[in-house]
């Protein structure tokens, strides 16, 4: 399962660009509508998954819209991560807010693991160097342009 479904290091910067403007505060609402929104699309799918797994003796779900709800919901612990990792990195502290966010991705990797009854290290969530790529993109970014327009 640690395919190519993985956050990955090259996609990192347009997903950071994304995260800096859903993090702004005045698009708290945006960021619950676009949730919602994911959350009403992507249940029924990954509770058909859930389901067929099940059927087959691959998962151990009872209750497979929960489960898939339930799922969903654990990717909203990264919002504060996220925000702790990003105001890091634009404070210049790129390696631990890289550290932070990768020790969290794979925690998070882990406790999706056990909610399926699989192996620990089943899943493995994103590439090695994404957090670091994650962080780093818009801080290297803000140094460039600052050298630009020193330099203008």
């Amino acid at each position: 399962m640690a395919g190519p479904r993985r956050l990955n290091v090259e996609l990192a910067p347009q997903l950071r660009s994304k995260f800096d403007v859903l993090f702004r505060p005045e698009n708290v609402v945006l960021f619950h509508k676009l949730d919602q929104t994911v959350r009403e699309i992507a249940v029924p799918i990954i509770a058909a998954i859930f389901e067929s797994g099940s059927n087959e003796g691959t998962f151990d779900i009872p209750d497979p819209d929960a489960f898939a709800d339930m799922l969903l919901q654990l990717r909203l612990t990264f919002r504060e991560v996220m925000h702790q990792a990003l105001t890091q990195a634009a404070q210049g502290n790129v390696d631990d807010a890289a550290v932070l966010l990768d020790h969290r991705l794979r925690l998070y990797g882990l406790a999706i693991d056990r909610l399926l009854k699989l192996p620990d290290d089943t899943l493995d969530v994103a590439e090695e160097g994404f957090a670091r790529a994650f962080v780093a993109a818009t801080s290297e970014e803000r140094m460039s342009s600052l050298g630009a327009s020193t330099q203008s």
